[in-house]
């Protein structure tokens, strides 16, 4: 009689790693994208914002094996896309954003590239939509979006930290306190055209979960994905008086949602719906092909 296979996904080997810091320079870099210039950002300023956000982080036990941003064809940052994925009207480019607690060889290993077709915006709103007929057991956070008058410090404070609230709040045990702050250290970027006066900013993040990663057998207890999608305006954020303390309208959306598997049948179960609603090609190479129905 065989002996039974242990409990978990085995993923393939994951290197630890030391996340990406949230500094005081990346988050100077990140505040002088919307206007904010040297002689406000001030050492003892800047750590009192990165405290400010620290403080309202929630520490979570879950851990990450990849944080990536989306890349477009026509992007320089392609060349250095560690993730491509060909769809029957579109490609999923992303690209590393940050290091997390653990980071695979190859993102082959560890389902990235399933988890990022279930993580892809119309696959996962669909699962959900159907998830009473599908068993899909993915969340989703209430959508945020405020309108504030605010200064344009406060404005990223407050961008910060309603994506670490939303992005945890899908996840059951929360998201590791140091991924999170990997995911903020440069989420903010200039705008294409300098010359506009109003700041008007759309991006996202996927992140891949990890639960109790062992890696004597590169099992893992636990799998998953998130994904969280942000808009941020302020309008004519360049406007400063001498003094400071300028307010600028502000608007700002969030939206996040995560799922996470402690059975490959069941990833493989939700990734295969995907490819046959949107008619995807699965090959050979997929780690889900094993699981194929």
């Amino acid at each position: 009689m065989p002996f039974p296979a242990p409990p978990g996904i085995k993923i393939g080997k994951l290197n630890a790693k030391t996340p990406t810091q949230f500094t005081t320079d990346s988050l100077r870099t990140q505040l002088e994208a919307v206007g904010l210039n040297c002689k406000q950002l001030t050492e003892p300023f800047l750590q009192a914002s990165i405290d400010t956000v620290r403080d309202q982080i929630y520490a979570g036990g879950t851990q990450t094996f990849g944080i990536m941003a989306p890349s477009t064809s026509a992007s320089t940052a392609d060349a250095t896309a560690s993730l491509k994925v060909s769809l029957p009207n579109d490609t999923i480019h992303l690209k590393n954003s940050a290091t997390g607690n653990w980071e695979p060889d190859s993102y082959g290993d560890g389902f990235g590239t399933d988890l990022s077709v279930i993580a892809y915006e119309t696959h996962f709103d669909w699962l959900y939509a159907n998830r009473a007929t599908n068993g899909f057991t993915g969340t989703k956070a209430a959508q945020l979006h405020e309108v504030q008058n605010l200064e344009n410090a406060i404005a990223i404070q407050n961008l910060f930290v309603q994506v670490c609230t939303q992005a945890s709040s899908t996840v059951v045990t929360g998201l590791d306190k140091s991924s999170m702050e990997a995911v903020l250290h440069n989420i903010i970027q200039p705008l294409d055209d300098p010359q506009l006066d109003n700041y008007d900013q759309s991006d996202s993040r996927v992140i891949y979960l990890l639960k109790d990663y062992d890696p004597s057998t590169q099992i893992a207890q636990g799998i998953g994905v998130l994904y969280v999608r942000w808009t941020l305006k302020i309008s004519d954020y360049k406007r400063k008086t001498k003094d400071g303390g300028d307010l600028h309208h502000t608007d700002l959306t969030v939206d996040a949602g995560s799922v996470q598997y402690d059975n490959p049948e069941i990833l493989c179960r939700d990734f295969y719906a995907v490819a046959n609603q949107f008619q995807l090609k699965v090959t050979a190479s997929d780690p889900c092909f094993l699981y194929k129905p």
